[in-house]
């Protein structure tokens, strides 16, 4: 089962999206949350939303569904222990200061002792960045991927709202390969197919146009993230060649980037 945070960021997502085809000159109404509420929509429909898009007459129902683009497991692996070590006394940290802070680490290798001790510095780090007011990087270039960058504000997001907010985001620079295109491609077929051969192809054999939303976001409950680095182009190619290995299904694939942008990867609906 899907957290209660999971479920807020696919629909929040799904809402965003929604917003953004409106704002491309494509009509678009939420017409119902099938996978949540199945009420009036057939069994085999289990998507996140269907979409009605398009004016009048022309408007259609679009089954779609949302998936994160994955981490390498070895990644995600090293990422639970780093949060279990680094976020609540960074949080307290921050909490003091009175500001909001991203952590951006390598995954350790090595020792527990070794690991244990770099966590230790990464912590130093946040103290020092929040101490001086300065953000914090390796000048001599050794350690390119551990940086703390301080924001403005006290939170990421609103404290008041229903889902709180953060004051530490933790992050993971680099994957294992310099090769971000082969890199995903070893991560990002498997679930892109579970994808493509349950939910989008029930929806596809039910007679409705699918949409897949790729998030590389994510929601604030998962521990290692998601594979940020990629760009919308190898993102694209990847869900360009594994459509092409299961034909018909699919009609069209946003992206959710980094910085919270839209942008259509495949097919066309804009």
């Amino acid at each position: 089962m899907p957290t209660p945070q999971a479920v807020a960021r696919e629909a929040r997502l799904v809402k965003d999206v929604a917003r953004w085809l409106h704002d491309q000159g494509k009509p678009c109404t939420i017409a119902g949350w099938p996978d949540r509420d199945p009420g009036q929509w057939p069994n085999d429909l289990t998507v996140e939303a269907v979409l009605a898009i398009g004016l009048a007459r022309a408007q259609r129902n679009w089954a779609a569904d949302v998936m994160t683009v994955p981490v390498p497991a070895s990644i995600a692996a090293g990422m639970a222990e780093a949060t279990q070590q680094l976020l609540t006394p960074a949080a307290a940290l921050a909490a003091r200061a009175h500001r909001a802070v991203t952590v951006s680490i390598r995954v350790p290798a090595g020792s527990k002792a070794d690991r244990d001790a770099y966590y230790q510095k990464v912590l130093t780090f946040v103290e020092e960045a929040l101490r001086t007011g300065r953000d914090y990087y390796d000048a001599s270039g050794k350690d390119p991927a551990t940086q703390v960058v301080l924001l403005d504000s006290e939170f990421f997001g609103d404290p008041s709202g229903p889902h709180g907010a953060r004051r530490v985001s933790l992050a993971t620079a680099t994957g294992h390969s310099a090769n971000l295109l082969a890199e995903l491609q070893r991560t990002l077929p498997v679930p892109l197919d579970k994808k493509l051969t349950n939910q989008l192809n029930r929806a596809k054999m039910l007679g409705y146009p699918t949409l897949l939303i790729l998030d590389q976001v994510g929601n604030e409950g998962m521990p290692a993230g998601t594979n940020w680095l990629p760009s919308a182009e190898a993102v694209r190619t990847v869900v360009s060649q594994r459509a092409a290995a299961h034909p018909a299904v699919l009609d069209a694939a946003i992206l959710a980037a980094r910085d919270n942008s839209l942008v259509q990867i495949f097919g066309n609906i804009i």
